[in-house]
């Protein structure tokens, strides 16, 4: 584990889809738990002419605070409103993920990645 600032690190590059399962005890007899998103998976649909805006949630059901920062794989079409936060048990970290408008193109395929951290 790394410490930065008084903060301590336990997880990185989180992709959201499944929870992330982690050896050891659970988070409420000491250990690191697991970090859920609640959408696991956010769909933006066409027309893409149109600036479009999703929410997301990370509940911390830990007794422990916990920091953490957003980012997707594709930063310049999309970004959360609130991209970092601390969130102390038992709350949640709302956000919306937003989507920027762009032009289309029906042959590419993209899968962009919401990475929490």
């Amino acid at each position: 584990m790394r410490k930065f600032s008084g903060i301590r690190i336990i997880k990185t590059d989180i992709i959201a889809g499944d929870n992330v399962d982690v050896e050891g005890p659970s988070s409420s007899s000491g250990g690191l738990g697991e970090i859920r998103i609640q959408p696991r998976c956010m769909v933006f649909n066409a027309p893409y002419m149109f600036y479009q805006k999703n929410r997301m949630m990370n509940p911390n059901d830990s007794i422990r605070h916990m920091a953490l920062r957003i980012s997707f794989s594709n930063s310049h079409r999309h970004f959360a409103e609130d991209d970092t936060g601390i969130i102390r048990p038992p709350d949640n970290f709302h956000t919306f993920n937003n989507c920027a408008s762009f032009g289309f193109n029906q042959n590419v395929i993209e899968k962009h990645q919401i990475i929490i951290q």
